[in-house]
């Protein structure tokens, strides 16, 4: 089965809050890519979340929005299921 595992990470309560994103390919069950990225999230990041994820606002200041690289995240998924372990992800 192939398939592209994705995580999110949230800078606080907020689930459009995204400061970063991370997608796994498999293909027969190995492996075969990954494309991580931090995402500005253009909201502060909470004291809840940074000791979770260890992502500082300075951290996420400079990082694309999520807009910025829905192109390049589709085009990492192709055609393939997407699976997730919440669904926030």
């Amino acid at each position: 089965m192939n398939f592209v595992a994705i995580a999110v990470e949230a800078a606080n309560r907020d689930i459009g809050s995204i400061c970063q994103i991370g997608l796994a390919k498999y293909v027969d069950g190995e492996l075969m890519d990954s494309y991580g990225t931090l995402i500005n999230p253009q909201s502060c990041c909470s004291e809840r979340n940074l000791e979770i994820y260890s992502i500082t606002n300075d951290m996420v200041l400079d990082a694309p929005l999520i807009m910025d690289v829905y192109n390049e995240i589709l085009t990492f998924i192709h055609d393939n299921i997407v699976v997730s372990h919440t669904y926030f992800d």
